[in-house]
C-alpha cells in the first residue's frame, strides 16, 4: 500500500497549489481542491478494494479495521469535495460529525493495535508514539470543530502541534531495541494504518484555518459569488436571511443598478 506515496505527494501538492490560487482570488483554486479531494477518496477506495485483500503481513482483524479507516477517509474526502464545489445536501454537518467519530475510533483501535506491540520497548519511545496519536486525535477533532467552535478549535489545534513538535524532537533519540538502532520515526514509517498522510492532511489543513482566523492569511476564493457569500448560506441554515436576497443584491450591485 506503500506503492501510492508518489499519488499522496501529487494530490497533497495539487491541495497546496489550489490554496494558494483560491486565497489569490482565483476561481479555479478551490475546483483544483475539491478535484484532488476527490482523486484521494478513490485512491482510498482503490486500496481497500484491490491492495488490502492482498497484504499477508496483516491479521484479518487489522485488516478490517484498516479497511474501516480507508472507508471513512474516501467519505471525508468525498465531503471535501461536496462542499468545495458548494454542492448541498440534508445533514451535511451531521455527516461529518458522525464520519469524524467513526475515523477517531478507528485511531484509537490503531493506537491500541500499536501500543500493544511495544510492551518490551523504552519509555522515550513509548512516549513519542503517545504524542503522535494524541496530535492525530487532536488534529482530527479540531479540523472539525473550526467550522462551529472556532476558538476551541484553536486551542485544540495549538495543543496538537506542540505535541507534535515534541514528538519531532523525541525521534532524534535513537534507542536499542532486540539489538537493533531505531527511534519513534522508523516506528511510525512502519505503520500499515493511515495515520501518517492524515497528520499531513490535517495539519495543513487546520493550520490554514488557524492563520485564517486570526487574520493572518486570506479567505478561500469560492468564484463568482464574494465569500461572504459561503457565511450567508451557512447563516441561513441557522434560520438567518434567505441567501437568494444577497444573491440578488449583489448581482444588481455588479451590474450597477
Amino acid at each position: 500500500m506503500r506503492n501510492n506515496i508518489i499519488i499522496y505527494y501529487v494530490l497533497m501538492l495539487l491541495v497546496v497549489m489550489g490554496a494558494f490560487a483560491s486565497m489569490a482570488l482565483n476561481s479555479y483554486g478551490v475546483i483544483l481542491m475539491s478535484y484532488a479531494s476527490l482523486a484521494f477518496a478513490l485512491v482510498f477506495l482503490s486500496e481497500l478494494i484491490f491492495l488490502l485483500p492482498r497484504q499477508s503481513d496483516i491479521g484479518s482483524t487489522d485488516k478490517r479495521f484498516i479497511g474501516f479507516e480507508l472507508i471513512m477517509l474516501s467519505a471525508l474526502c468525498a465531503l471535501f469535495f461536496l462542499r468545495g464545489m458548494m454542492i448541498e445536501f440534508p445533514f451535511d454537518i451531521t455527516i461529518g460529525l458522525v464520519l469524524t467519530v467513526l475515523l477517531l475510533i478507528a485511531n484509537a483501535y490503531n493506537f491500541y493495535s500499536v501500543w500493544s506491540s511495544l510492551n518490551d520497548y523504552p519509555s522515550k519511545l513509548k512516549i513519542s508514539i503517545v504524542l503522535y496519536f494524541a496530535a492525530l486525535f487532536l488534529l482530527v477533532i479540531g479540523g472539525y470543530l473550526f467550522n462551529l467552535y472556532e476558538l476551541s478549535a484553536l486551542l485544540i489545534s495549538l495543543l496538537a502541534f506542540v505535541g507534535l513538535v515534541l514528538f519531532v524532537v523525541l525521534c532524534r533519540t535513537f534507542v536499542i531495541v532486540n539489538g537493533e538502532r531505531t527511534n519513534a520515526l522508523y516506528i511510525v514509517s512502519s505503520f500499515k494504518n493511515k495515520s501518517g498522510i492524515q497528520i499531513i492532511g490535517l495539519s495543513l489543513i487546520v493550520a490554514y484555518y488557524s492563520l485564517r482566523s486570526l487574520n493572518v492569511l486570506p479567505p478561500l476564493y469560492f468564484g463568482s459569488m464574494p465569500n461572504g457569500y459561503s457565511k450567508v448560506i451557512q447563516g441561513a441554515k441557522k434560520g438567518g436571511p434567505d441567501p437568494k436576497t444577497f444573491e440578488e443584491a449583489y448581482l444588481r450591485f455588479i451590474k450597477g443598478k
